[in-house]
């Protein structure tokens, strides 16, 4: 049984384009059983989906929409499928299918994009080997006939159906990875290089790029012609059960590969990671995601190997509770907070809870096992981004959600639907009851408006624990979501493409140019305090210095972004945090109308620039404010 895992990249290399420093991705598998809700196996499965998929309901469209809602959840950079190609097999992994995981992780707002991750032995030995007269055999990599198997059925698809906007690149190249260099295939040496040659022939003649391909270190142990800088880009080690982690280097970048648990027990195997409580998988994304250039981590959606990172049910479909020792989770979103916790945005300053996902809840009565088991009213909504929504309130009825990641001053919403008067709710954060909000008649129960919970203040890198109760029945409840509190607050910004905080560089001059560097804790040249000029636009003024951050005057793309003593009425210095998807912001100068962005950099010290605004997807333009103060 091949052991699937999910890699997780991490930079301590510079990168250009759109890869990130300590770039985090998972492996996502999409064959018929991890998309219809099957779930017979030869041994125990733990990892069953929180979300009650339907069964065989192809194409599969809400389960498509669910899983795409969890990965953007995760703040990870990309997702990799495990493609398997279409032919003799159309369902295994068939990369066709993927137009639907773009609609999905569009519609959530998802920042991450999609790279390959090839499960070669069942891409080129079990689609092989499906072809009546080859059953038995195995794969010859030197017959080129057989590399049809690779690109016409499977690469070609892929690039034909995620359009480059979509794809994630590492110094401006879209990312394949390949799982195995031996099994299933035979007469490898001198032709695994040539196999990889064709692919960057291909993918340049077709679609006019040349891949970053990334192999396991069996592949140049049986084709030392691999060993090569032009034929193979990276290494990634995967893991072992006695190594839930590896960190592998190959012509100086290093790759790190994970799994968080994994669990194969009967048919003759006994193959156990133990997740412990979370700490394995803390432990390997700490060991891997600061010093590599890309961490890839097995199994979003692999409960056949108990290696899950989705949600995962906590009670049975009788509404009993499932303990940790039945489901290898302390709680359902416990392993999506452990990626979030390394992603590059850990603390999104405008995070949502749909509520339909809370960890735990109680009070009601009903509930129909829809989406999820036990006694919850959960119903399709047809409020904006679609969904669903808790209806059927009960009085008390109340969500609760574990290791929420909340720092600074912070407005709570809440987004409700009721034809009540004076219906009520309120949080209880960390045990500490908040004060009660009365809700408006919106006028149906699915008209929907967002209700003002409250502000708090919470301290920085701090996790809570938070309920939402309703006091009162008679509403429906789709989501909450946070909003910072930005006047006299002090941030770093940390730019997603690079994970540098903006900085000054320690200078006390004025004109001085502003660059980016790893960020770090009480480093005044990285605090900017956000300064309230009016009509929602800010100075930014750094702590070290105390002068604002200054486009120079210029309304030309690629003017390089300074700090000047504060100025009244100084547009120059006027600065829009215009919120984009993940918790993530474009920072936009008024005199200009242009972003922050840090050119692609990945390298300390280099300075930042102006550029018209790319809109959601640019990484370079995406800052997230961590709070200092």
């Amino acid at each position: 049984m091949k052991i699937h895992a999910i890699l997780v990249f991490s930079a301590a290399l510079a990168l250009s384009g759109n890869a990130n420093a300590g770039s985090l991705g998972v492996t996502f598998g999409f064959n018929n059983d991890e998309l219809g809700g099957t779930y017979a196996s030869d041994h125990p499965i733990y990892n069953i989906p929180l979300y009650n998929i339907p069964v065989n309901a192809y194409p599969y469209t809400a389960t498509w929409d669910e899983r795409a809602e969890e990965l953007a959840s995760s703040g990870i950079d990309f997702v990799a499928p495990v493609i398997r190609g279409n032919y003799p097999n159309s369902n295994w992994g068939n990369p066709a299918e993927l137009s639907r995981l773009i609609t999905g992780l569009s519609n959530r707002g998802a920042t991450c994009k999609i790279a390959i991750f090839d499960d070669n032995a069942s891409t080129w030995g079990g689609q092989y080997t499906s072809v009546p007269g080859n059953s038995g055999k195995l794969f010859d990599v030197g017959d080129q006939n057989n590399w049809k198997y690779v690109w016409d059925q499977n690469y070609k698809i892929f690039y034909q159906t995620v359009p480059d906007a979509w794809r994630y690149k590492i110094n401006g190249r879209p990312l394949i990875i390949l799982w195995t260099g031996n099994v299933g295939m035979t007469n490898m040496n001198g032709n695994l290089s040539r196999l990889l040659t064709y692919v960057r022939q291909q993918c340049q003649s077709t679609f006019g790029f040349n891949p970053y391909i990334v192999v396991p270190p069996d592949w140049l142990q049986n084709d030392p012609t691999s060993n090569n800088s032009s034929i193979v880009d990276g290494v990634q080690g995967w893991f072992g059960m006695s190594t839930p982690y590896t960190v592998s280097t190959f012509n100086g970048t290093k790759i790190g590969a994970c799994a968080p648990a994994f669990n194969f027990v009967g048919n003759g195997n006994n193959m156990v990671i133990d997740p412990n409580h979370g700490l394995t998988f803390d432990n390997d994304l700490a060991n891997t995601v600061n010093q590599c250039v890309l961490t890839l981590c097995e199994g979003f959606t692999d409960y056949a190997e108990n290696c899950a990172m989705d949600r995962v049910r906590n009670l049975d479909s009788s509404g009993n509770s499932l303990s940790y020792n039945q489901t290898g989770y302390d709680y359902p979103n416990q392993r999506i907070n452990k990626l979030r916790k390394y992603s590059a945005n850990p603390f999104p300053s405008t995070l949502k809870e749909e509520v339909e996902d809370c960890d735990t809840f109680g009070g009601a009565s009903g509930g129909t096992g829809f989406y999820r088991n036990g006694s919850i009213k959960i119903e399709n909504t047809s409020d904006a981004g679609g969904g669903y929504d808790v209806g059927n309130i009960q009085n008390n009825e109340w969500f609760e959600w574990q290791e929420v990641p909340v720092e600074g001053n912070v407005n709570f919403t809440v987004r409700v639907a009721t034809t009540a008067a004076s219906c009520k709710v309120h949080f209880v954060i960390d045990g500490s009851t908040k004060p009660s909000v009365t809700l408006p008649n919106t006028g149906g129960w699915q008209s929907w408006t967002t209700v003002n919970a409250g502000t708090f203040s919470f301290p920085s890198g701090s996790l809570h624990t938070i309920r939402l109760v309703c006091e009162t029945g008679s509403m429906n409840v789709n989501w909450w979501q946070l909003a910072p509190v930005l006047n006299g607050s002090v941030y770093h910004l940390v730019c997603q493409s690079s994970r540098m905080a903006l900085d000054n560089g320690g200078s006390m001059v004025a004109g001085a140019p502003v660059t980016q560097y790893y960020q770090a804790n009480n480093n005044a040249n990285q605090e900017w305090k956000l300064v309230d000029v009016g009509g929602g636009w800010f100075n930014l003024v750094c702590q070290k210095s105390g002068m604002a951050l200054d486009n120079g005057g210029s309304t030309t793309d690629g003017a390089t972004v300074t700090q000047y003593s504060v100025g009244s009425g100084n547009i120059n210095q006027y600065w829009k945090l215009v919120p984009m998807n993940g918790g993530y912001y474009h920072v936009i100068c008024q005199k200009s109308n242009k972003a922050l962005d840090n050119k692609g950099s990945t390298t300390p010290s280099s300075t930042v620039w102006q550029w018209s605004d790319g809109g959601v997807g640019n990484a370079n333009q995406n800052w997230s404010l961590r709070f200092v103060r």
